[in-house]
Order: structure tokens, then sequence, then C-alpha cells
């Protein structure tokens, strides 16, 4: 898409994240139960160092601010794949943001990140 668009990777990026955004809203719009999303697969380690270190930053600063919008909404949040490859933080904050949306019904938000098929 950024390749497409002529713009920086981070830029492709924070679009999927809006268009993310876009897609939940629906879902809780249209009374959708569960929605799955493919984040950062198993092969997305073998992009640049650069790169990966920012997805990691984005993946952590999207669930620091979405958190508590989204246990309001009521959206429960499950991650799927390895996660022992993520930083230890981003781990932390994952764990988290599970344990603090696993009561929530509205909507299942799967999260598949450094998974593979």
């Amino acid at each position: 898409w950024e390749l497409a668009m002529n713009m920086a990777d981070s830029k492709g990026h924070d679009a999927g994240v809006r268009s993310l955004r876009e897609m939940v809203d629906l879902c809780l719009e249209w009374d959708i139960p569960v929605l799955s999303v493919f984040a950062f697969s198993y092969d997305n380690w073998l992009r640049s160092k650069r790169e990966v270190e920012f997805l990691m930053f984005l993946f952590e600063r999207v669930l620091k601010s979405e958190m508590e919008k989204s246990s309001r909404k009521g959206i429960r949040l499950s991650v799927i794949g390895d996660l022992s490859l993520l930083p230890k933080s981003l781990q932390n904050l994952i764990n988290e943001a599970v344990e603090r949306t696993k009561s929530n019904t509205k909507l299942q938000l799967i999260v598949a990140a450094s998974y593979s098929g």
C-alpha cells in the first residue's frame, strides 16, 4: 500500500491501524461477534530491524491508547501466535489487555501476532 501511495513504510502501517479501528467500529455497529486480524506474521521478522522495531513500537502504542476505550466498548482481546518472540514489554502489555478485557462480550478481537500457517 505504501509503495503504491509513494509513502514511507510507517505511513502504510499507520493507515492499517486506522483501517483496523474502522473495522472494529463496523463490527460493533453491525453486531458481528468476532473479528480476526493478522497483525504481524512470522515472516515479518525477516523485515529490516528498523521496520520490526517500529512495528513493535506501533503495536505497544495502539494497545496502550486503545485499551481503556476498547474495554468500555465491550471488546475482548485475544492474541494468538508465538508471543515469546515479542519484546517483553509488549508481552506484558498484551497479558494486561487480555486480562482486563476477558469479561467483555460485545466483540472478540483476535489478533494474530508472530503467527505462521
